[in-house]
């Protein structure tokens, strides 16, 4: 169900996130967990609830697409 507008929604907010260097003494996978998490929480301040709720149970079915977005965006 991953549409474009949900991984940019998320991706370049991690992306933006991972660059600020914090949390630098974890793992990369830990700092993308909690990166993700955070900019699903900015996002969802501005969502409307339905796609907020979409957002959340995409990020949860495909996470490995919203990681794969994110490495790419990065490099």
């Amino acid at each position: 169900m991953t549409q474009d507008w949900m991984i940019s929604e998320i991706a370049p907010e991690v992306v933006r996130m991972l660059k600020a260097g914090n949390g630098l003494n974890l793992s990369e996978q830990s700092r993308i967990d909690i990166a993700i998490g955070l900019a699903f929480e900015k996002a969802m301040s501005r969502l409307p609830i339905d796609d907020a709720s979409d957002l959340y149970c995409d990020i949860d079915e495909n996470y490995n697409l919203y990681v794969a977005a994110i490495q790419e965006m990065s490099k």
